[in-house]
């Protein structure tokens, strides 16, 4: 009996080591898998760990790139704001000019109509001159042989006027300076009164330096023989001329108004 329990607690014993046995090779099996875990695990770290830094060198990389990216951006920037700048005064520049331009074209234009009215005006009072003149000479018995010379002296110079005595008659001479620039004065004859034989011709001249008035004088001739000794208390000189001064005027000269009129032997 005693040793059939004794058998009984040996194969308890058995069975309790082969359960401990069973339960030690589970916990083997058991500690593999987790250092099997463990180590796939650890695996897993490095190479999460190795990513990690690949990912962080690459964020560094492009964050520097875009550093550079923005520098240059900046730059670009910057040069498309000068170039901006440029462009607004070289527009502002052109624009200017533009106006300036405009401006010139207006003025020339202005004056080339102004200087086409004066000019026209200036032949006008040229040429009703030269008819009261002749109608004058004609009306003068003894002045049938007058003719009129216009000379176009240099600007600022004296205007100067004289009456001298040639083969074909008695003749005016005038040197009128140059006009300076500006408005053609449009001039006017007045009056042309016949003188007594007498008395002495004059030129009076009346109204403003831009609308002047010619008031003209002529003495009748002498009948018979005989000769003028003064004009406007003037004699003449040893050649027989008498200066007349004349105020400064801007006159057509005789080849202009003969062109533009088409007369011919006017004198």
């Amino acid at each position: 009996k005693d040793r059939g329990d004794a058998e009984q607690v040996r194969s308890q014993a058995e069975q309790a080591r082969v359960r401990t046995e069973q339960a030690r090779a589970e916990r083997n099996e058991q500690i593999e898998e987790a250092e099997t875990e463990r180590a796939a695990a650890e695996r897993s770290r490095v190479s999460a760990e190795q990513a990690r830094s690949e990912s962080e060198l690459a964020r560094d990389a492009a964050e520097k790139e875009r550093g550079n990216a923005e520098t240059d951006r900046i730059a670009a920037e910057q040069a498309r704001t000068l170039s901006e700048q440029s462009r607004q005064e070289q527009e502002e520049t052109r624009t200017a000019a533009e106006q300036e331009r405009t401006m010139a074209e207006q003025n020339r234009q202005a004056a080339e109509a102004l200087r086409v009215t004066d000019s026209a005006n200036a032949l006008e009072a040229a040429n009703a001159a030269l008819r009261n003149a002749r109608t004058a000479i004609q009306e003068t018995e003894a002045w049938q042989h007058v003719s009129v010379e216009v000379e176009t002296g240099m600007p600022d110079s004296e205007a100067e006027g004289t009456l001298n005595r040639v083969e074909s008659g008695m003749q005016f001479r005038f040197v009128i300076p140059a006009g300076r620039t500006g408005a053609v004065p449009e001039v006017e004859i007045g009056t042309v009164t016949t003188l007594d034989s007498d008395a002495s011709a004059f030129v009076r001249i009346e109204g403003t330096p831009e609308h002047p008035i010619l008031n003209l004088g002529l003495p009748r001739g002498l009948p018979g023989t005989g000769n003028v000794s003064t004009v406007n208390g003037l004699g003449p000189d040893d050649s027989g001329n008498v200066q007349v001064p004349v105020p400064e005027l801007a006159i057509m000269d005789r080849e202009t108004i003969e062109r533009q009129t088409a007369l011919q032997d006017w004198t």
